[in-house]
């Protein structure tokens, strides 16, 4: 999934953009998180 940072008033403004300019700025250390837990979690499974 996808994440990003948004003011709730930007939204209102958003709504009403089409294509690129509807684009917020994407919360990429979320992601980075997630594929954190997924490296451990398969370190440990491969390590038993």
């Amino acid at each position: 999934k996808r994440r990003g940072k948004v003011r709730a008033g930007k939204l209102y403004y958003l709504r009403d953009l089409e294509g690129k300019a509807a684009r917020i700025k994407e919360d990429l250390a979320a992601g980075q998180q997630a594929k954190a837990a997924k490296l451990a979690a398969a370190a440990a499974a491969s390590a038993e």
